[in-house]
């Protein structure tokens, strides 16, 4: 079959004889070869038949889809859109008549209707790809107009298809004239249309806006502009003569991208205009916000790359839902700033003024100049302190004294209540907890304690929930977004082909037969010789193939070539796999390369034999080699020692040493040991060198093949350079190539080799970020233009002159790389403070910049980015990588083999299963620790008492035993004793609370907690002596929670034994009685509720330290990148104040050190640093949790190039990419980790405990119907509200039922939150006056609309919630008015006065009746509650614990300024004030300084107590340098890692039902919608209506329960059962609506069991709908009716 044009290639030649060294013993074989090729010659000739022209019949009578557009299809198009129309009209006047057919009810309408309405293609609207089932168009067709190719698509126009990217892409265009002039075939608009569809236009186009992008981030040149507007100006013009204007469906302005071109030239037109005529120096003033428009242009590639208008049409689709939160948000802003404006206006003022000294001030204008003299106020470095007056508020330092109404507020004016405006920023800035700690620090200290509740409230409802629901809704519209674009029709692909050309065909038919005669001559090639060569040169000798890869490319093979062989020696494979290969082959499923591997692969089905030798070269060195076969000889044994498990753990064992050898640097160590460390380094990159050559000798060509050996040539190549320039002393002249270094950090990621865990996550974090390739995209263009916009606004209004501390800001719009790294650090979440910086310079016109950025780049975008991320990590993603990595990890094969020599050297001992019960599985055992059993192992009653307790006798002994036994029992299993020691765990903590650092004061209360103490650890003890009773001393052991107990027990006994015996002030018992702090821990397994929000949490935890380790991995790369960078150049000269000196004044640490005598200068270094691995791991966290990391990358950025020389301001700006990086990296990928095990795993449990058999056993319309149907029994009809006969009762009746009057107190309610938001700090009094008029006004109002309603509706008016709330809400509001008129004329505190103007707050909360949208949020809050409360008591008692062990530990600590008299742990409820912020990690690291402190700066004998006395204390009020971190890391970790994010799944679990529900498409407002119209048809609220009265009834409900009329024929098919009298029960009517809503639910076995038990429901539900008989049915009913008239026809035709 050998052709002379090589248009087929030759047969592989085989050999008839049976080559040395290979046998087949097997027949079997043969007979499956041979068995396959008849298969594929039979298989062959058909195909064939239809390749070369058997169906020239079926290409005759169907045309191509490609066709050029002409008039007559235009024509016909014309026509067809005219027949759709009159067929709409036809239909829509249609009567439907019914028929009888052999007993079954036939509608007329139901004839024509059979087929299924075939809607247009999604995958064929404009600007989307060409599938690949429709081929390629002629050659001639491409870029020029073709009639419609979608045929379902009934309407005037054509298509272009052009290539873009290598890919064809569709363009539509409307056949209507462009301008009513330039029709398809004008002259002018074909040259439009070639050049619009052409891919180099685009090209330039792309290009053209890249340069711009350039050219905008660089200082204004003036003729960029000129050249950029007249090139966007042409591609304007093309495309508008190519689609035309506006009034057609295709046309220009139809596409909102165009309308943003549009928009950008027209302004670029003005711009220029002003610029020319000179108005810029008139009332227009400055252009710089017109010119800021033209960064919108970078907006314009979305439109042009490929992929990226999916993520912005997402973005686009969540508008609708988003709103709906940006406005829930909002009015929650507002309620929240409205409160603070009642309560906190001017407290943020109140400033400690020095006391008056004695006959210094004489006259009130003497004592008012005194007082606003700054100079006598208490400084708090920039700023002030604030006091307060009230209970629990700040102090003032001695000699001074608290005032109201001083200065401005803090933060330059910006932070405070003092009106609406400002009140709304600062709510903003509570929401985003950005910086939160500042203004909740300063409202405790102003004004108590109490105010807690108000930031509880803030940050609960606020933060984790408003802002996370942002996050739900733009993840769930993406996911919508890309599951349409993947639900193309299933079309048949061999009849869409058969549309195609001719030539078309013929090309593919030749490329097929090639594959064919390639399969078959390699087949044939089998059977013939019964085996086959894998020849080398002329050598005879018979080699195997080589696996695919190597050692590292298996793995890789499998998941990346899946088609491919990778196993290829099959000895005991059987004729159906062999003939499923060979249809695979048929199928072109392998390429022509795996043809060669597959007849070699069966060729092996022979002895296996050690010696035969496995070529893995290059086909040309057969030839080139004289001794071949002894280079493979030596080769194959390089294969065996490289491919052993040995050596691969040997490997990896040098990647562990090699990273504790890198780890161990740090600053400051000897010469010794750096020279130790180096020769070590050196060492194991020779070991990685040898490791490097031997692959390669011994896979070849395989050894490219695998991904981790290129990566680790890579490693070996950057080792070398490194080595070479250490050597060379290149370094010290060229110290950026000591980046080298750092990248032999990528060494650590080699474990992934033989780290399965590992492994998986790195890829699936690298599918990840190829996934999100373009919305990473967007997101660059999002920070680039805001990045611009900031520049071009603000960029000259950065002076120092317009700035508190007399200096610039590092974080400014100066230039482009500031600009971007300052929105970047906006999109972080840190928006505040920069804020604030700017509105120094420009006003509140920076919020235009900041606020949009922070929305759209941070709420939208990044929390997209974040959600896909969480969807990449989720545990479906892992089990389907864990499931396609199908070998075991090496390290546990290389632990069983260690492990397997253990044992053959001490004995031959049988394998037994690991069966280590997990953590979860020991703390499920409750049922069974309940049980009783025997109380000793039998041994310990053989030995201490024979005879006495032995069961088998009768003795008394024995029976006395047994009862007291079974006493204990009852007692132990009984719930009362449960509650009873629940209550005594709850006092006995209590008691905790009071042993705070006054304790030694007051010797009354600490004998007092003495015998308490006494009396529960009695109690205690007499209750687990009854548990070891009752239960079992062995039992006891075997749970969980008891033994928890036990050691809880036993250190309280401790600790009272140690304060009995005088010891109890030993260091060592101080620790043992600080761990009674864990006695609450005995609450949780007492608290059912607190109990499954642990057990939650337990089953996570192996999930979550397998991350934690691959992430502290990930850490430690930049750990030890960071002592690589900045190890010990974070020390600095600073003088007697603590300010660091300037470089040009300081150079270096030796000036530093020789002015220290003299100056008072001294060499410090920061206390975050990266002086070593374990410090480089605390400043990682700091930045992670962007908690301190503005100060670190201060540092970083002002370090040094080399050590001990001095900081310059600025030095090297790149160093915040160092940050960056890590941000990405060690933030957003790793820590979001976390979220997504408590995610993943919460959700397995809520399936396992909620119904999860039913989650598998139904499909998904079954769930939805099944969860739909669970809710309707809770439903039931009220009676109408009868109206009054009473005339004047009637008329009240009739306002209160109207819904105007309803509109119009909605109206005024919102005209009462504006009169409240007119407040604000010193207001006039005729200002005050009329404010308080209006609320009278308001307050009267309202009160009017109450007693209207109550006159009008009588008792009926308490039966609805919303008028108990409208109700309580007027009763507040008129107690606030006659208390506000009352205390205004007594003397009393402020405070007083404004809680009670609090009461006119819940007059907005009305106006969520109003808003449906708003209550549909809030309902997936409310059925979160018992969940979230208790994760908030999980929540409470770690805190709880936190605080006692914080009083314990810190509660001497030193007073800073970060660590004030009422940021502290002195008391307990100082502490739980602290640790409420320290829950979203807000300013932990400011605390975590203080509690490290040490000598010189602290005390450590002598402790200065809050009222200034000084007592003796070992230790004093230094800190703890080891303790401190741990107490802060791990608090942070479990409440801000774990538990925030647990509530958080909570919410978004519930959020996404309720969205859920809303997509099948009936929610709980269409059942409230179906019962408010019901009462209309049924006002005594009987449950029945008559029959008549069911299509007008459904006719009034609105969709999608609602059927407007005609509607009879569907009521008909409903089947509804008709009770006695004619009548309908409400909820037979609803469960049909619901079916019908819902479509076509599949009937199984369990959904019809199921079905069955919501029917018993409902029976009880409904007794008297059971107690009824069924008459009829609807269908019952029409069959009657039909059949009646079709005998009165007969009758009067007969």
């Amino acid at each position: 079959m050998e052709d002379s044009t090589n248009e087929h290639p030759p047969p592989l030649k085989t050999s008839t004889t049976t080559p040395p060294g290979v046998t087949i013993n097997d027949g079997d074989a043969i007979d499956v070869i041979q068995d396959g090729a008849n298969f594929l010659d039979d298989d062959l000739s058909s195909d064939e038949d239809d390749t070369y022209g058997n169906d020239d019949d079926d290409d005759d009578e169907e045309e191509s889809i490609y066709r050029p557009y002409n008039k007559l299809c235009y024509e016909r198009q014309v026509l067809a859109v005219e027949e759709e129309k009159r067929k709409l009209e036809a239909q829509k006047n249609r009567i439907q008549e019914g028929r009888l057919v052999d007993g079954e009810l036939i509608f007329d309408d139901n004839e024509g209707d059979e087929e299924e309405k075939i809607e247009k293609d999604p995958g064929l609207v404009d600007g989307n790809e060409l599938p690949e089932s429709f081929g390629s168009p002629p050659k001639d067709l491409i870029n020029k107009p073709m009639d419609e190719i979608d045929s379902h698509r009934i309407e005037t126009s054509f298509v272009v298809v052009a290539s873009r990217f290598k890919r064809l892409y569709i363009y539509r265009f409307s056949s209507t004239p462009a301008f009513l002039c330039l029709s398809p075939w004008n002259p002018i608009r074909r040259i439009a249309l070639r050049i619009a569809t052409n891919q180099y236009f685009d090209y330039c186009v792309i290009a053209t806006i890249l340069i711009n992008c350039v050219f905008l981030a660089l200082p204004p040149q003036g003729w960029d502009t000129y050249i950029f507007t007249a090139i966007y100006t042409f591609e304007c013009i093309v495309k508008l003569l190519a689609r035309g204007f506006f009034f057609h469906q295709y046309a220009y302005l139809r596409d909102l991208w165009n309308w943003l071109d549009f928009t950008v030239i027209m302004i670029a037109y003005v711009t220029i205009l002003i610029e020319q005529t000179g108005s810029q120096s008139s009332d227009i003033g400055n252009l710089s916000a017109l010119r800021a428009f033209r960064v919108l242009r970078a907006l314009k590639t979305v439109s042009i790359v490929p992929g990226l208008k999916t993520i912005i049409s997402a973005l686009l689709k969540s508008m609708r839902m988003f709103a709906e939160v940006i406005v829930l948000t909002l009015f929650c802003m507002m309620v929240f700033a409205l409160f603070a404006l009642q309560v906190y206006v001017g407290v943020l003022r109140q400033k400690c003024v020095a006391d008056i000294p004695a006959g210094t001030v004489n006259t009130d204008y003497e004592w008012v100049q005194y007082v606003k003299n700054k100079s006598n106020w208490a400084p708090d470095g920039l700023e002030y302190i604030i006091c307060g007056n009230a209970s629990g508020a700040g102090r003032c330092p001695l000699n001074f004294t608290c005032l109201p109404d001083l200065g401005d507020n803090p933060n330059f004016g910006y932070s405070g209540f003092d009106n609406f405006g400002w009140a709304m920023l600062n709510a903003f800035q509570l929401i985003t907890l950005d910086f939160w700690e500042d203004p909740y620090d300063r409202i405790i200290r102003a004004n108590g304690p109490w105010n807690i509740i108000f930031f509880i409230v803030v940050v609960f409802f606020g933060s984790f929930y408003l802002i996370n629901l942002m996050l739900a809704v733009v993840s769930m519209s993406y996911e919508e977004e890309a599951s349409q674009n993947k639900q193309v029709p299933k079309k048949d692909k061999k009849a869409v082909r058969k549309k195609t050309s001719k030539s078309k065909k013929k090309q593919d038919s030749s490329k097929s037969d090639t594959n064919h005669l390639r399969v078959m001559s390699a087949v044939k090639g089998l059977t013939s010789s019964n085996s086959s060569l894998h020849s080398v040169g002329n050598g005879a000798l018979p080699m195997k193939p080589a696996m695919q890869g190597g050692i590292a490319a298996e793995n890789k093979s499998e998941h990346n070539n899946k088609g491919r062989s990778t196993s290829l020696t099959m000895l005991d494979s059987s004729k159906s796999d062999l003939l499923t290969h060979l249809k695979c082959l048929h199928s072109g499923f392998y390429n022509h390369h795996n043809i060669h591997f597959l007849v070699c692969q069966y060729s092996s089905i022979s002895d296996a034999d050690d010696d035969e030798l496995i070529d893995r070269n290059c086909e040309c060195c057969g030839q080139c080699c004289r001794r071949y076969i002894e280079w493979l000889k030596f080769q194959n044994k390089i294969y065996k020692i490289v491919s052993d498990l040995a050596f691969e753990l040997f490997i990896t064992a040098c990647i562990v040493l090699n990273v504790i050898v890198m780890a161990l640097e740090f600053h400051g160590m000897s010469e010794e040991l750096r020279s130790g460390l180096q020769v070590a380094n050196y060492v194991f990159s020779a070991i990685f060198i040898v490791e490097a050559i031997v692959k390669l000798l011994a896979l070849s060509k395989l050894y490219f093949k695998s991904g981790w050996n290129v990566f680790d040539l890579f490693i070996v190549i950057i080792t070398i350079a490194d080595i070479l320039i250490d050597i060379s002393g290149a370094n010290q002249d060229l110290s950026y190539l000591k980046s080298f270094r750092l990248l032999r950090l990528l060494r650590v990621f080699k474990l992934a080799q033989t780290w399965k865990t590992m492994r998986l996550l790195l890829s699936i974090i690298l599918s990840t970020m190829s996934a999100l390739g373009n919305l990473t995209f967007i997101l660059g263009i999002i920070i680039y233009i805001f990045a611009v916009i900031g520049m071009e606004l603000f960029r000259e209004s950065y002076i120092p002159e317009k700035f508190a501390s007399g200096e610039k800001p590092r974080w400014n719009f100066d230039d482009f790389w500031h600009s971007l790294i300052l929105i970047f650090r906006v999109l972080c979440g840190e928006w505040i403070e920069p804020l604030w910086d700017c509105m120094q310079a420009r006003g509140e016109l920076c919020m235009i910049v900041f606020l949009p950025s922070l929305v759209i780049g941070n709420f939208m975008v990044l929390n997209l980015f974040l959600a896909l991320l969480l969807n990449s990590f989720a545990s479906d993603s892992i089990q389907k990588n864990d499931k396609d990595t199908k070998e075991e990890s090496k390290m546990k094969q290389g632990w069983q083999r260690l492990k397997g020599l253990f044992r053959a050297k001490g004995g031959s001992v049988e394998p037994t299963a690991d069966k280590k019960p997990s953590i979860a599985s020991i703390i499920d055992e409750e049922a069974a620790s309940n049980v009783m059993v025997d109380c000793l192992p039998t041994i310990c009653y053989q030995k201490c008492c024979p005879g006495y307790f032995d069961d088998t006798n009768d003795s008394p002994h024995y029976q006395r035993w047994f009862r007291m036994r079974t006493f204990m029992h009852k007692i132990a299993v009984n719930s009362a004793f449960e509650y009873l020691i629940l209550v005594f765990i709850f006092a006995s903590s209590v008691t905790l609370v009071f042993e705070d650092i006054y304790i030694d004061q007051m010797p009354k209360r600490k004998e007092i907690l003495y015998y308490l103490d006494i009396v529960f650890v009695t109690i205690f003890v007499v209750e687990m002596f009854i548990k070891w009773i009752g239960l079992g001393f062995k039992k006891y052991f075997t749970t969980f929670w008891t033994i928890l107990d036990f050691i809880i027990v036993v250190i309280s006994i401790s600790s009272l034994a140690a304060d009995s015996a005088g010891q109890g002030d030993l260091d060592s018992f101080k620790a043992l009685r600080t761990l009674r702090a864990f006695r609450p821990l005995r609450a949780i397994s007492r608290w059912q509720g607190m109990k499954i929000v642990v057990n939650a949490l337990m089953y996570a935890i192996p999930a979550i330290f397998n991350v934690a380790v691959v992430c502290t991995i990930f850490w430690l790369v930049f750990s030890i990148a960071g002592v690589q960078l900045y190890g010990g150049k974070f020390y600095k000269c600073v003088d007697a104040d603590g300010e660091r000196l300037d470089c040009s004044i300081i150079a270096n640490r030796s000036q530093c050190e020789a002015l220290a005598d003299s100056m008072g200068y001294s060499w410090e270094n920061s206390l975050v640093n990266f002086d070593n691995v374990i410090n480089g791991f605390l400043a990682l966290l700091q930045v992670a949790t962007f908690e301190g990391w503005m100060e670190l990358m201060d540092d970083a950025v002002d370090s040094p190039k080399e050590v001990d020389q001095q900081p310059c301001y600025m030095r090297d700006f790149h160093q915040y990419w160092f940050f960056v990086v890590f941000i990405v990296v060690g933030a957003f990928f790793t820590l979001n980790l976390f979220i997504g095990v408590i995610i993943d795993n919460f959700n397995m449990l809520k399936k396992k405990y909620e119904g999860g058999y039913v989650d598998v056993l139904l499909t998904p319309s079954q769930k939805n119907y099944y969860n739909t149907m669970k809710k309707l029994g809770s439903r039931k009809p009220q009676k109408t509200i009868k109206r009054p006969k009473n005339k004047v009762q009637c008329f009240f009746f009739d306002v209160s039922m109207s819904s105007k009057f309803e509109f119009a107190i909605v109206v005024l309610i919102f005209l009462n939150m504006i009169s409240m938001a007119q407040e604000h700090y010193q207001q006039s009094q005729a200002y005050t006056d009329t404010l308080d008029i209006m609320n009278i006004i308001f307050t009267t109002i309202f009160t009017l609309e109450a007693l209207v309603k109550i006159f009008g509706m009588r008792w009926h008016y308490l039966r609805r919630p919303w008028n108990v709330f409208d109700l309580i809400v007027v009763i507040l509001s008129v107690i606030g008015v006659i208390l506000d008129d009352i205390l205004s004329n007594v003397f009393v505190t402020p405070s007083l006065l404004r809680v009670v103007r609090i009461f006119r707050i819940g007059r907005v909360l009305r106006l969520i009746k109003a808003a449906k949208g708003i209550r549909k949020l809030l309902f997936a809050l409310v059925i979160s509650l018992p969940a979230l409360f208790n994760i908030a008591m999980l929540l409470f008692l770690v805190v709880f614990i936190y605080a006692i062990f914080g009083m314990t530990i810190f509660g001497f600590v030193k007073t800073t300024p970060s660590m004030s008299d009422v940021v502290n742990f002195q008391t307990f409820p100082n502490s739980l004030l602290l640790l409420f912020r320290l829950c979203t990690a807000a300013g932990w690291n400011e605390i975590l300084d203080p509690l490290m402190i040490s000598k010189p700066n602290c005390n450590d004998t002598h402790v200065t107590m809050p009222d200034y006395s000084i007592i003796e204390r070992s230790g004093g009020d230094c800190g703890d340098s080891i303790l401190a971190p741990l107490f802060m890391s791990t608090f942070v970790m479990l409440t801000f890692l774990i538990i925030i994010n647990l509530y958080i799944a909570v919410i978004l679990e519930n959020f996404s039902q309720a969205h859920e529900q809303e997509e099948v498409g009936i929610t709980e407002d269409d059942f409230e919608m179906f019962y408010m119209t019901w009462e209309q048809y049924d006002p005594h609220a009987t449950q029945f209506i008559k029959y008549h009265q069911l299509s007008d009834f459904v006719a009034d409900l609105d969709p999608p329960l609602g059927m407007a009329k005609p509607n009879e024929i569907a009521l008909v098919a409903f089947d509804l059962p008709i009770y006695e009298r004619d009548r309908l029960h409400c909820l037979d009517v609803l469960v049909g609506l619901v079916k019908h809503v819902l479509g076509g639910v599949e009937e199984t076995d369990q959904f019809k069991l199921l079905k069955q038990q919501i029917e018993e429901k409902f029976k009880e539900a409904f007794p008297t709908r059971a107690q009824l008989k069924i008459c009829s049915t609807t269908l019952g009913r029409k069959k009657e009716d039909v059949a009646a008239k079709t005998l009165q026809r007969a009758w009067r035709q007969h």
